[in-house]
């Protein structure tokens, strides 16, 4: 009867409940599956997948609606208020947020394989795909179309019109390089990687 977060290898049929996960939510993996870092009502923690040692990480308001973990030690995370504040960024270790300039109401931040650019949605309810930096030297940029933004394998992943979307993107250039594909029937809601 209450949210909680639980995990459970895929070769093993037992589930595990994270401790200190009580109204756990929009959970997202560190870059080597070692922590897995999450939403409560007013915080965001991270707890380690082998001990459940959980950590507290910062405070946050209300309703953020989703983050990202680099490999560089950084976790973005946005705030989802109606675009009243710009996307806030982290060290993994826990500190004070801090804004990243240019991106006022964005929205869904996901990291680019370099751990400083991510891409994200533009003011709710936008369907702009918006390219940021946490360099200070380099203003954000409209890129696309299409909403939930996630990169794998040499593509943004997105939803667009309720379908699954996947377009070639050169990471180092932050172009994309060809055309969007569907890659799934009307059903997607949430991209997770």
């Amino acid at each position: 009867g209450k949210a909680q977060l639980w995990v459970r290898r895929l070769r093993v049929a037992e589930s595990r409940l994270v401790p200190g996960s009580e109204g756990a939510y929009r959970p997202f993996w560190s870059p080597d599956s070692r922590w897995i870092a999450f939403f409560t009502p007013l915080k965001l923690k991270k707890s380690e997948v082998a001990n459940g040692a959980t950590i507290d990480l910062c405070d946050v308001p209300p309703v953020p609606s989703a983050g990202s973990w680099s490999a560089r030690g950084v976790i973005l995370f946005d705030h989802h208020t109606g675009g009243s504040q710009p996307i806030q960024w982290i060290p993994d270790a826990g500190g004070s947020p801090v804004a990243v300039p240019g991106t006022k109401g964005g929205f869904d931040p996901h990291f680019l394989p370099d751990g400083r650019r991510f891409v994200y949605n533009g003011s709710f309810p936008s369907q702009d795909l918006w390219l940021a930096s946490l360099d200070l030297e380099e203003k954000p940029r409209r890129i696309g179309e299409g909403t939930r933004p996630a990169y794998s394998a040499g593509h943004i992943l997105s939803v667009s019109k309720g379908i699954l979307m996947a377009q070639p993107f050169d990471a180092a250039r932050g172009e994309f390089t060809g055309q969007a594909r569907q890659l799934s029937a009307p059903l997607a809601v949430r991209i997770h990687t």
